[in-house]
């Protein structure tokens, strides 16, 4: 039987796993489930019993983990969907549509398009300056006119 908790072990070791699953509501009840199952193959001393067991125990870890994996990135898609349409782009730096002229601030294009990170755009004298890219925008392009 000593050998059975080392084929368990890996199973019982994705801490971040379980706390994931667990956040989804459905670890205890499949936890519950599992070890009903698995001591019911106990009482039968039936070994390949208790390995399938373990086997679709580790099976289900891992489709909830996909799956709380996939709905996260359903949530970034759409929150970049929804930031995509507020935004629109002019003279090389986006702008909300919304904002009014005295709130408007212009976020580099460089960092929205290459890592969907909005980063405004710091005024520095006569330029404007991306703090995380460097990128370099002149007065007249962040003021929205043309040079």
């Amino acid at each position: 039987m000593e050998h059975l908790f080392f084929y368990c072990y890996p199973i019982c070791s994705k801490i971040h796993v379980k706390r994931m699953v667990k956040k989804m509501g459905v670890y205890s009840t499949v936890k519950e489930t599992i070890k009903d199952a698995v001591s019911i193959a106990q009482q039968s001393d039936n070994i390949q019993l208790y390995k399938s067991i373990l086997d679709a125990y580790n099976a289900v870890i891992e489709l909830m983990s996909e799956n709380a994996d996939l709905k996260e990135r359903v949530r970034e898609l759409e929150k970049q969907q929804v930031t995509d349409e507020m935004l629109e782009f002019n003279s090389n730096v986006y702008w909300f549509k919304n904002d009014g002229p005295s709130t408007r601030s212009p976020y580099c294009s460089r960092c929205w398009d290459i890592d969907k990170k909005l980063v405004k755009i710091h005024v520095l004298g006569t330029e404007g300056k991306c703090p995380a890219c460097k990128t370099k925008v002149y007065k007249c392009l962040y003021r929205e006119k043309e040079c």
